[in-house]
Parts: C-alpha cells; structure tokens; sequence
C-alpha cells in the first residue's frame, strides 16, 4: 500500500511539473528597460476633452479631459491626414495619435508631463512579431478602477526614478510621491501585444487585443487573439519635488475620476514606409540586445 501511495505521488509530481506553466504577463524592470527595439520621444501638444477611438465625430469638450502627445488626432481625422501632419515626436515619421487621462490637482488645474516616451518592444519572441497593423486603435488601463479594484501593475503602474542615481522605487498602483527630491514620479501603460488578425477597432476598444501569456517560461499569444504584434509602452514622467510644475502627487487624481482609473489611448497612425518608417524599424530593431538610437542604426 505505502509503494502505491508513494508511486500515485510520484505521477502527480511528474504531472505537475510536465503540465505548462500558465502566468500573466508582467512588467519587469528589466523586460521594459532591456535594451531592444526603439523609443519615441514626444512632447505634449494640449489638454482637450476629445477622444478620437472612443467618441469620434464628437467635438470638444467630449468626455473627461485628455492630454495629448505626437499628433493631434482630432475627432474626424483620418489615417492619412494624421500621417501628413508634422509630429511633435523626435522621430518626423511618428505620427501616431498617444492620449492619457489627464492628472489633476485638488483645484482642477491639470499637470502636464515633462516628457513623454513611446517605447516599443516585445514580450513574445520577436521572429513570431508582426508590425502593428496601420490604423490599429487600442484602450489600455481601466477607467473604473478603483481601490477596492484595482489594476494590475502590469498594465498600469507609478514609480520612482532617481536622476542622481538611477534607482528605481515602485511599483504602485495610484500616484505616488517619491520619497528623495531627486525622484521624478512616472506613470506607466503598457498596451496589447496580441491581436485577432481581423479587427482595428472593436465596440469597447480592447476586445481585438488581449495580452500573451507566459507558459513554461516563454510569452504566447491566446488561440483567440493569435497575431503577435510589436508591443507598446508609454511612460509620462513628472517634474521632480521643487521643479517647475511639481504638483503633490498624493493629492492628485485622474480626470476619469479616483486615483486608480489611469488609461491611455494609441492610434497607429505612423507612416510605415521608408527607412525610418515604422514597419523597417520593426524588423530592424526588434532583435535580442539590438536598441536603435535616433539614428536609427542598430548597436
């Protein structure tokens, strides 16, 4: 009786650990920073209540309060007249539409970024990703969260980057004021990677992308949404305690209400073609330990 209970144990181990290993994807320090694929730095253009995915045709002011990076999507644009407009990104071709909810103080008055960074890389192995489809529009973050329900830090986080040292504090998932005055608050949105291959859009605005998941180590896209595309991040850094702009982050909340409901808005809208167009970026700097600078060459 003891070999056979011993014998059932052993079949069970052996079951667990052949069984695949199944976990969300998450948001590694080193996976975010890791240095592959490229960057888009942008400057902000304005706040406005105007969302072109969720309420297009509607003019301002429409829905709560947004504030808007790269090129100005308006609520009729179109792909084409976004990629004739001049971008206030440091790549000219990034033409892409990136909007967050904005951040307020206690008296209403919003509080811009000092800059806002685009980063684009890959969960999944890059041989298995495909440049994001042109006019692709995606919601990450959830309006409704809140304390009780939060977001994963995966998807939505804030942390704390010291200029003076590099050390990085975090993650959390409201506002946060950094302990050193050396520290910039950061707010962090990390989008979709994995798409249905037929949509550009779907009624909530998430629906056609979902998130890989790591099984037995490496990151897979779900049979439902099959399509692996280059993942995007964005980070929206603060003014530092002191710096002009500073505003308390402890007292803040998000224009969508709460200090928990942080999402972002991206519209592929870059023009695709040309050496530094978006999809020759995608095969060339999407490689392991390949990052291309403003240049664009691979190092």
């Amino acid at each position: 009786m003891r070999r056979l209970l011993l014998g059932l144990l052993l079949v069970l181990v052996a079951g667990a650990s052949c069984a695949p290993q199944v976990q969300d994807v998450s948001l590694s320090a080193a996976l975010e920073e890791r240095r592959m694929g490229f960057d888009a730095l942008c400057q902000h253009l304005k706040f406005e209540a105007m969302d072109r995915i969720v309420l297009p045709g509607q003019q301002p002011p429409a829905g709560h309060l947004h504030d808007h990076y790269g090129t100005l999507a308006e609520p009729d644009a179109t792909v084409s007249q976004m990629q004739q407009s001049t971008s206030a990104c440091n790549r000219p071709e990034d033409t892409a539409g990136y909007w967050v909810t904005a951040i307020m103080k206690p008296d209403g008055t919003p509080v811009p970024a000092t800059a806002m960074k685009a980063y684009y890389r890959t969960a999944v192995p890059a041989s298995k990703v495909k440049p994001i489809p042109l006019g692709l529009m995606i919601v990450a973050g959830n309006h409704a969260a809140t304390a009780a329900n939060p977001q994963s830090t995966s998807v939505v986080h804030w942390d704390c980057k010291n200029q003076v040292t590099g050390e990085v504090t975090g993650p959390w998932v409201e506002p946060h004021q950094c302990e050193s005055p050396d520290a910039k608050p950061r707010l962090k949105i990390v989008f979709p990677q994995c798409w249905d291959g037929r949509r550009l859009d779907s009624p909530d605005h998430k629906a056609h992308t979902a998130y890989p998941k790591r099984v037995n180590g490496v990151y897979k896209c779900p049979s439902t949404h099959p399509v692996a595309i280059t993942r995007l991040g964005l980070q929206f850094n603060f003014p530092a305690e002191g710096d002009p702009g500073w505003a308390n982050m402890e007292t803040v909340t998000f224009s969508s209400g709460g200090r928990y409901s942080g999402h972002a808005d991206f519209w592929h809208t870059w023009r695709v073609t040309g050496e530094n167009g978006f999809d020759n970026l995608h095969t060339r700097c999407l490689k392991e330990d390949t990052y291309c600078g403003l240049g664009n060459q691979p190092r």
